[in-house]
């Protein structure tokens, strides 16, 4: 192998047999030649274990960990262990890469010194490939502008891409420097918390417009059904930014802040009543910090600003019967 390494790319595997050979074989067509692939499985049930090997067995540059399941954050954790690369990247084992995403991110890191490179990307789904763009600037090259440039977008309205690994690549002594990793406690959103962190410590954040990536969107995973957590995933998010906030001291937009938290919960209020699990409808609708949250509705459309009215005045009634025929 080529000792020279530029860019690590970690993959979690995890019973992906159908699409795995589609994402390795998209990351051993990289025009950047050094770079190594780590492929870390955790505790696959299908063949996806089989597959890893056999890659590795045919390609020097590819490293192969088995893992008892633990977890994504888990699994990318240990690839940045083992990583000898001057930046690391990632990719999600149900997606795939164009050839030069990690050439393009590597040359543009290099020529900005940047500790932070993101691309855009496109959605592969049923209705064919949607490409995403990004709206930010090439260079932000100052802690402090990223702070307030960057970092201030996870108070805002989502920005698409913000929160993906799989666009990005991190310099890797400003991961081990600052002991960054994800947190392995949470089940979602640990890529998230991991930028965030990643973003405050970092002096030179820059972008490239190109779309380089393929997210595969595949309406069964978990992140397109509804999940019993979801709120307290959603609440939780938002106390943290609240908390951290506290050191980065933004003035807040609060009709901003909450219209997504917002959105989201009046969703999966209304799926919660059509599968009759009223008791966690009531749930949500008595917590305190969302009750506060509905006083920033000014950004919502009309129909959930009308459901948070209904429930302002008490009349979940009515927002049972509206969310049944929803």
């Amino acid at each position: 192998m080529n000792k020279n390494i530029k860019v690590s790319i970690i993959v979690p595997v995890y019973n992906v047999e159908e699409y795995l050979n589609r994402c390795i074989d998209s990351l051993l067509k990289q025009t950047l030649k050094e770079i190594e692939i780590i492929l870390v499985d955790d505790g696959s049930k299908d063949s996806s274990p089989q597959i890893c090997d056999e890659y590795e067995k045919n390609n020097s540059n590819i490293k192969v960990l088995h893992l008892e399941n633990g977890g994504p954050a888990r699994a990318r954790n240990k690839g940045i262990e083992i990583a000898t690369g001057e930046y690391i990247g990632f990719a999600d084992s149900d997606d795939y890469c164009h050839p030069e995403q990690f050439e393009k991110l590597y040359q543009n890191a290099k020529n900005n010194n940047s500790d932070i490179a993101m691309c855009s990307f496109f959605v592969d789904s049923v209705k064919g490939l949607e490409p995403i763009i990004i709206n930010f600037q090439p260079l932000y090259n100052s802690n402090e502008e990223i702070k307030n440039k960057v970092i201030r977008c996870f108070y805002g309205e989502y920005v698409h891409g913000l929160n993906s690994l799989w666009i990005k690549i991190f310099r890797r002594s400003l991961l081990n420097d600052n002991n960054i990793r994800m947190d392995e406690t949470l089940r979602r959103a640990e890529d998230k918390w991991f930028i965030f962190e990643a973003l405050k410590v970092s002096d030179v954040f820059s972008y490239i417009k190109d779309n380089l990536y393929y997210y595969y969107q595949n309406e069964s995973s978990i992140m397109h059904n509804a999940q019993n957590d979801s709120y307290e995933h959603l609440l939780n998010g938002k106390k943290r930014l609240l908390k951290e906030n506290e050191e980065l001291g933004f003035e807040l937009d609060n009709n901003s802040f909450y219209k997504d938290f917002i959105y989201m919960t009046i969703l999966f209020c209304r799926d919660k009543i059509k599968a009759n699990e009223f008791d966690v409808f009531k749930a949500v609708v008595n917590d305190e910090f969302f009750i506060k949250s509905i006083s920033y509705t000014a950004l919502l459309p009309m129909h959930i600003r009308f459901l948070c009215n209904l429930i302002k005045l008490k009349l979940n009634f009515l927002v049972i019967f509206i969310c049944k025929i929803w």
